[in-house]
């Protein structure tokens, strides 16, 4: 579908979260999302990787296009749709330095009144 992603949800702003990380790491974002909804919905993270004022990265995630999917239950029933797992959506290449790291995220959907949203965590794994 061709519907733009244009509200903020889940705690709208973006969040902040502060890792140690050595040069060389490679970060992953995974989401453990647990959603319900009606009919169809696209929703994106926002992801930046801040080193001080730096971005070093940033990416658009994409909780519905995972490559590895874990604890996953899914069902559609008509118009309907239940999604519970654990996905990993990106992987950011080798950090450049050795640093505290500031991931900043916020979660975007296309308009939908039918959301039911009882969990949708940006997980970082290195």
């Amino acid at each position: 579908s061709d519907q733009q992603i244009t509200q903020e949800i889940y705690d709208a702003g973006f969040k902040n979260t502060s890792i140690n990380l050595k040069k060389g790491d490679e970060v992953s974002v995974w989401t453990d999302l647990d959603i319900s909804y009606e009919g169809d919905l696209r929703m994106d993270y926002i992801v930046l990787i801040l080193n001080g004022n730096d971005t070093v990265y940033s990416v658009q995630a994409l909780p519905f296009d995972v490559n590895v999917k874990m604890k996953s239950v899914e069902t559609s029933l008509g118009n309907k749709h239940n999604m519970s797992y654990e996905g990993k959506m990106a992987t950011f290449p080798p950090l450049p330095d050795d640093g505290e790291y500031v991931f900043s995220s916020v979660l975007r959907s296309s308009v939908n009144e039918t959301i039911e949203l009882r969990k949708a965590d940006l997980v970082i794994r290195k």
